[in-house]
């Protein structure tokens, strides 16, 4: 359903990691059960929690399980006390509603104000995200060795 979505995101370790689990927040509006749509936040705890060695996690078992938040067999064994958008919970008996608001969501995610940082922006991240002319693009990949059908 998001496939298309582009999602700036933070994960946060506490100072007691890995006893506690880090914490997840969208910074991009997204419309998903397990997304807080007022703060962003991610419900990952319940995921970790029910595996043997939650302990053990490193940065890419997190994005894995920020990756199958998408995925319809996640989407479908999802309970109502396990959600923190109950609207976007609710929508998921009826698919195409639930996939027109996703839409909707995907596209605003793709614009220039949600893609790009301004200088006035509030968000206190670490990367800051502007657009590139053509020519900062090829010098940016030819300095990477990434060769595309754009680059010269």
């Amino acid at each position: 359903y998001h496939q298309d979505s582009l999602l700036k995101f933070t994960i946060m370790f506490p100072n007691n990691y890995p006893e506690c689990l880090p914490t997840v927040q969208f910074l991009t509006d997204i419309f998903h059960p397990l997304v807080d749509p007022w703060t962003g936040a991610y419900k990952i705890d319940k995921e970790l929690i029910h595996t043997s060695r939650p302990k053990e996690y490193q940065i890419h078992h997190i994005l894995h399980f920020i990756k199958g938040m998408f995925k319809e067999p996640t989407l479908n064994k999802l309970h109502k006390e396990d959600v923190l958008n109950k609207e976007a919970f609710n929508y998921c008996d009826n698919q195409m509603s639930f996939v027109t608001l996703v839409k909707q969501f995907t596209e605003l995610s793709q614009s220039p104000s949600a893609l790009y940082d301004t200088s006035g922006s509030k968000k206190s991240q670490s990367l800051w995200f502007t657009p590139l002319k053509p020519n900062e693009l090829d010098k940016v990949l030819r300095a990477l060795s990434v060769h595309t059908e754009y680059s010269k």
